[in-house]
C-alpha cells in the first residue's frame, strides 16, 4: 500500500478476505471483473483484489496469470495476481501499465516472524515511492534498483495491527514488462541486516492512491538461470518399472460441469478438476495422461486439496482430433505416501482418458532435456511463423529426437502465418523475441525500438506463453540505445556462436558441416524458412548426440 495517507483498515480488510478465502475457497473464471474485496484462483493462479471503497476500481480476471485493472478518482486500491506462498522466484510480467499521478506496478509480498511488507517497483506514475532517501543499489535484470527501508507503527497487516517494516527496491528505470530475479533483492535486503521471515503471498500488484489509471497484465514464472536445467543425464535409460492406472471417469470427485462417460471426461474448463482418493505415490516418477484433444492446453497436478501442494504440469499437444488418444507424461516431484490427487485444468480442453503412476530408471526430471554427457547446446530458429515452413520444421525437430528448441518470433507475421502460428503454440518449445517488424533499427530512437520489441513481448503473452526473457536481434545488429531498450525490457541478446548460412543459399551439407561446430551451451543461427535447414536437422541431431551433446532452450 502506498505510505502517503494510507488507508486505516487496508490490511484488516485484505486479512479478513484472507481468512474468509481459507473457509470458502473461491475459483473464479476468466472475464469475471471484481469491484469488492476478494482473493483466490483464476486457474492455477492466486489473485487479491482489495479497494477502501472510494471512487472506481475493478480487476478483470482475464485466465490464469493474466488481469487488468481500471480505476478513476479512486480512494486507495490494490489488485494481483501471483502465489498464495511466496519464495525466491524468477517472476515475469509483461503488458501495459498507466499510474497516474499516483500509482504502480510491483512485485509485492509478506513474510511472518519477522513480519515483513516488500515491494520490488518496476513501474509507476508522476510519484516515486516511497519518498526519502535511499540506503543503496542493488543491480538486477537489466536495471538499478534503489533500496530503501520504512517502518510502520501500529499498523493493518495481514496479523493484524503491529509494527513492521516496509523493504523496497525501485527501479530507476520504469519499465511494464521483463522478468525479476527476487532472490537479488531478498540477498541485497539481507546484505543490510534486514531480515525476513517465513513467505506469505506474492503477487505482481498495481495499486493506486487518490488517483486514475489502468493496466493489464500477465504474470508467470520464469527459470532462475536463464532455462530449464536438470534433465535425463545420458537421457533415458531404461524403461519403466510399476505402474497404477487411474481411470478418469471412476475418479472419486470432479468438477460438477465436467461431462463423464466411460473411457474418458470431457468438457474441460479451466479451473475443473477431478479427484482421486489415498493414491500411494512413493516412487512414483511420471504421470502419463491418455488423451484426445484437437487443440494444446495444459494441466496441473496437485496433492491433498484443490489448493495443494502441486506435484507436476503437463502442456499437452493436439492429438489431431477428439477421438485421436495418444499418451503425453509430465515429471513428478518426489512424494511419498498415500494422498488425495487432483488434476486441474489451467489451460485448452480435451477428453481424458486413462492416467497412469509410474517410475522410471532415469535420473532427474525432463525439464531441461536430455542432456548430455558432454552438456547441452541450443537448437534456434529465426524469423518464423511461416504457414509454408513451420509445421515441417517442428516434425523435423521432434522426429529426429530433439525435445528442446528455441523458435525466436518475427511478430508481424503471426496475423497472417496462422497455421505456423499455431504449430509454434503447439509444440512445446520456448518462444522468444525477435522483434515486431525485423527492421534495421540502428538508427532508431529508443522509444522506437523499445516500442517494437514490446510489441512482439505482448503478441507472444498473448497467445497464452511466457514473457520472453531473451532476444535475437534482426541482422544481428547492436547499438547503446537497442541495448537500453533490451535491459529495459528484462530482454537478455543471444548471439549466434555458429553461423548457418542458410540464409545464404547454404547446402543441407553445409549446414550439417557447420553446425559440426557447436559445443555445450552454443547456439547456431538457423531459419525457419528453409528446405535445406529442414532436410539437415536429423544429421545435425544425430551428431550432436554422437559427441555426447544434449539439447536446451532459453
Amino acid at each position: 500500500m502506498l505510505n502517503k495517507a494510507k488507508g486505516k483498515f487496508k490490511r484488516l480488510a485484505i486479512a479478513a478476505v484472507m481468512i474468509a478465502s481459507l473457509l470458502i475457497p473461491t475459483t473464479a473464471f476468466a472475464g469475471d471483473t471484481l469491484t469488492s474485496n476478494k482473493t483466490g484462483y483464476d486457474g492455477n493462479f492466486y489473485y487479491s483484489f482489495w479497494t477502501d471503497g472510494g471512487g472506481y476500481a475493478s480487476m478483470t480476471l482475464n485466465g490464469n496469470g493474466s488481469y487488468s485493472t481500471s480505476w478513476r478518482n479512486c480512494g486507495n486500491f490494490t489488485a494481483g495476481k501471483g502465489w498464495e506462498i511466496g519464495k525466491e522466484r524468477v517472476i515475469n510480467f509483461s503488458g501495459n501499465f498507466n499510474g497516474g499521478n499516483n500509482g504502480y506496478l510491483a512485485v509485492y509480498g509478506w513474510t511472518k516472524n519477522p513480519l515483513v511488507e516488500y515491494y520490488i517497483v518496476e513501474d509507476y506514475g508522476s510519484w516515486t515511492p516511497p519518498g526519502g532517501t535511499p540506503v543503496g543499489t542493488v543491480n538486477s535484470d537489466g536495471g538499478t534498483y534503489n533500496i530503501y527501508r520504512t517502518q510502520r507503527v501500529n499498523q493493518p497487516s495481514i496479523v493484524g495491527p503491529a509494527t513492521f517494516y516496509q523493504y523496497w527496491s525501485v527501479r530507476t528505470t520504469k519499465r511494464s514488462s521483463g522478468s525479476v530475479t527476487t532472490a537479488n533483492h531478498f540477498n541485497a535486503w539481507k546484505s543490510k541486516g534486514w531480515q525476513m521471515g517465513t513467505h506469505d503471498y506474492q503477487i505482481v500488484e498495481t495499486e493506486g492512491y487518490q488517483s486514475s489509471g489502468s493496466s493489464s497484465i500477465t504474470v508467470s514464472e520464469g527459470s532462475s538461470n536463464g532455462g530449464n536445467n536438470g534433465g535425463n543425464t545420458g537421457g533415458n535409460t531404461g524403461g519403466t518399472t510399476g505402474g497404477i492406472n487411474l481411470n478418469s471417469w471412476q475418479c472419486n470427485n470432479r468438477s460438477s460441469s465436467l461431462n463423464s462417460w466411460t473411457g474418458a471426461v470431457g468438457g474441460w474448463k479451466v479451473g475443473d478438476w477431478i479427484e482421486f482418493d489415498n493414491v500411494n505415490l512413493s516412487g512414483a516418477s511420471y504421470l502419463n495422461f491418455n488423451l484426445a484433444a484437437a487443440q494444446g492446453g495444459s494441466f496441473k497436478v496437485v496433492t491433498d486439496s484443490y489448493y495443494g501442494t502441486q506435484i507436476g504440469s503437463l502442456n499437452f499437444n493436439s492429438t489431431g482430433g477428439w477421438n485421436t488418444y495418444t499418451n503425453q507424461s509430465c515429471n513428478l516431484s518426489n512424494v511419498s505416501g498415500n494422498h488425495n490427487l487432483y488434476i486441474i485444468c489451467t489451460g485448452g480442453t480435451a477428453n481424458l482418458g486413462t492416467l497412469t503412476l509410474g517410475s522410471s530408471n532415469s535420473t532427474g526430471g525432463n525439464t531441461g532435456g536430455n542432456t548430455g554427457a558432454n552438456g547441452n547446446v541450443y537448437l534456434c530458429f529465426d524469423d518464423g511463423p511461416n504457414n509454408s515452413n513451420s509445421a515441417t520444421l517442428v516434425s523435423a525437430l521432434k522426429n529426429a529426437g530433439a525435445d528442446k528448441a528455441t523458435l525466436f518470433v518475427w511478430g508481424n507475421r503471426i496475423s497472417s502465418n496462422s497455421n505456423g502460428w499455431n504449430a509454434y503454440k503447439n509444440s512445446g518449445y520456448s518462444l522468444q523475441n525477435h522483434s515486431w517488424s525485423h527492421s534495421h533499427m540502428t538508427s532508431w530512437s529508443y522509444q522506437q525500438v523499445y516500442n517494437d520489441l514490446q510489441q512482439c513481448n505482448q503478441a507472444i503473452v498473448n497467445a497464452g506463453k511466457p514473457a520472453p526473457t531473451k532476444i535475437r536481434l534482426p541482422y544481428l545488429e547492436s547499438n547503446a540505445t537497442i541495448q537500453q531498450a533490451c535491459s529495459a525490457l528484462g530482454l537478455t541478446v543471444v548471439s549466434p556462436n555458429v553461423d548457418s548460412q542458410d540464409w545464404n543459399g547454404a547446402s543441407t551439407q553445409s549446414i550439417v558441416n557447420a553446425c559440426n561446430n557447436l559445443n555445450a551451451n552454443g547456439n547456431a543461427l538457423m531459419h525457419d524458412g528453409y528446405a535445406s535447414t529442414n532436410s539437415a536437422i536429423p544429421t545435425i541431431i544425430q551428431n550432436l548426440k554422437n559427441r555426447g551433446l544434449g539439447f536446451a532452450q532459453y
